[in-house]
Order: C-alpha cells, then structure tokens, then sequence
C-alpha cells in the first residue's frame, strides 16, 4: 500500500524564505550587472580590440619567447616595441606632412597665391554638376582674386 508522506508543516515558510532569498540574491546580481556595464560602456570597443589582438598575437607572443629562451617578459616587450615602430613611426611621418601641408596651405591663402585648378573637360558630361563647373574663368585661376 502506498502511503502519502507525512506533510511537513514547516516546508512552506522554509520554501518562501528560500525563494525570496534567491529572488534578492538575483536582483543584486543584476543592479551589479547594470552597474558594471554603465561603468565599462564607454570602453567597450577598446576592450574588443584589446581581446582580439591578445588572441592574435598570442601565437607570435609564444614563438618569441622560445627564440628567447622562454622568458615570456622580454618577448613581450620585444612585441611592444615592435609594434611601436610599426604604428607609431608612420602616424608621426603622417602628422609631420599634414602639418607642412597646413603650413603651405595657410601660406598660400596669406599671400593670395592659391590657386585651384579648372576641371577637366571631361566633366561637363557628369550629370548635374558637370555644365555648372566648366564655365568660369580661366584654367588656373586665385580662389579670392578681389583681395
């Protein structure tokens, strides 16, 4: 004969304290969460960067270090400072001609001596702009030519 187990008067009340428990342990867990994210939000991107360049490299990251004997300090730094130069020397040639181009540029437009050259003929056949470009002035002419 099978018998019903005997109700225990006490598993509710343990039940619901258990339930709510959780319930707050969860709701913590979540106000965290959204906490954390607010924090690291504006960074995100740079972390998405960071991640997929450690796991690219960690491959060439290995290969130095057993060239250099298993020091994993100096392969790193041996990493680093190639890829200093390999973005760092280029963005500073990069910037160094932007300016020199600015300097000439803000030298020219000072002594009224820029000048912008007419378009090509083949330009009258570009839909909409092309028969309004063509007619002024000569080939070369001073972009402020009444200073």
């Amino acid at each position: 004969m099978n018998r019903l187990p005997k109700s225990d008067d006490d598993l509710e009340p343990r039940t619901a304290a258990t339930l709510l428990e959780v319930l707050i342990r969860a709701g913590l867990i979540l106000i965290l969460a959204i906490i954390c994210y607010q924090v690291f939000s504006p960074f995100m991107i740079l972390m998405a960067w960071a991640v997929i360049l450690a796991v690219t490299l960690y491959p060439l990251h290995q290969r130095i270090a057993r060239r250099v004997g298993g020091r994993q300090g100096i392969a790193s730094m041996l990493l680093l400072i190639v890829g200093f130069v390999l973005i760092a020397v280029p963005t500073a040639i990069l910037v160094n001609s932007l300016g020199d181009s600015v300097n000439e540029l803000i030298h020219k437009v000072q002594t009224n001596s820029l000048q912008i050259p007419a378009p090509p003929d083949q330009v009258a056949r570009w839909p909409l702009v092309g028969e309004k470009l063509l007619p002024y002035g000569p080939r070369h002419m001073p972009i402020f030519p009444h200073w």
